[in-house]
């Protein structure tokens, strides 16, 4: 398995090495949630393990957000619990 430096740092990664990856063995429903979150973290990186484990990118980015997750590219409103609870107080 590659370190974790090759694995993330931007610029040319080569093809995605498939048996690091767990991804093609899960369910597809499963497999596009977590390719979407690759991309929402860095889109590079989530096109790129998009195509080393045989996942339509475009796919996986139509997903709507996770309930009372914000859309890609918005802010929630203010403090929020991991668990997406606003914190009491906060507002």
């Amino acid at each position: 398995m590659r370190d974790n430096q090759s694995l993330c740092s931007a610029g040319e990664r080569g093809p995605a090495p498939l048996e690091n990856y767990q991804l093609i063995q899960c369910p597809e429903g499963i497999a596009l949630r977590m390719v979407w979150h690759f991309w929402h973290c860095d889109p590079d990186y989530g096109r790129w393990v998009a195509e080393g484990v045989g996942v339509d990118l475009e796919r996986a980015k139509g997903l709507p957000p996770l309930d009372g997750h914000p859309a890609r590219g918005e802010d929630r409103p203010g403090p929020t619990y991991s668990d997406g609870q606003a914190e009491e107080g906060s507002r």
